[in-house]
């Protein structure tokens, strides 16, 4: 039984040796610090996702212990959002491609950062039109805001 790690730095492997015919053999994969065990692989197709691994020996095997690199950055999938019209005068829309029935809360700040209107709602549609006949004409800044994600952009108002 042989085995090896890929890449080499990304944790050890323990249970490799000679087994009798039919005998358990049980592998182990330990992550190095800064990585993650993601499977065991055999002639590049993947055998097991468990970093224990326990199979009856009835031929030489080589497997691979695979690890990945933990960047210890999660992405994050952001939803599109569109305003429009830009540049506007008495509504706005917000278009965005999820519209999961989520709450949002969307923020409008002037051009020296005083917030100036605050609209909390739920995305139950693909359109959310907003009034902003009650603003001066200049530039804004708006905020989009899904639970922990903020999307920004700048409008005109005319």
């Amino acid at each position: 039984m042989t085995t090896t790690s890929l890449p080499v730095e990304g944790g050890s492997v323990t249970g490799a040796g000679t087994y009798d015919y039919n005998q358990t053999a049980t592998l182990k994969a330990t992550p190095s610090d800064g990585y993650e065990f993601t499977n065991w692989s055999e002639d590049e197709s993947i055998v097991s996702t468990d970093p224990g691994y326990s199979f009856n020996v009835t031929t030489n095997r080589t497997l691979t212990a695979n690890f990945d690199l933990i960047d210890g950055i999660n992405e994050i999938e952001t939803p599109e959002v569109f305003i429009f019209p830009n540049p506007a005068q008495d509504f706005i829309y917000v278009k965005t491609s999820d519209i999961n029935h989520k709450k949002v809360v969307i923020q409008i700040h002037n051009s020296i950062g005083q917030s100036v209107m605050l609209k909390e709602t739920v995305m139950d549609r693909e359109l959310l039109p907003i009034n902003i006949s009650v603003l001066k004409p200049g530039l804004y800044y708006i905020s989009v805001r899904f639970e922990n994600m903020i999307v920004s952009k700048t409008i005109i108002l005319q």
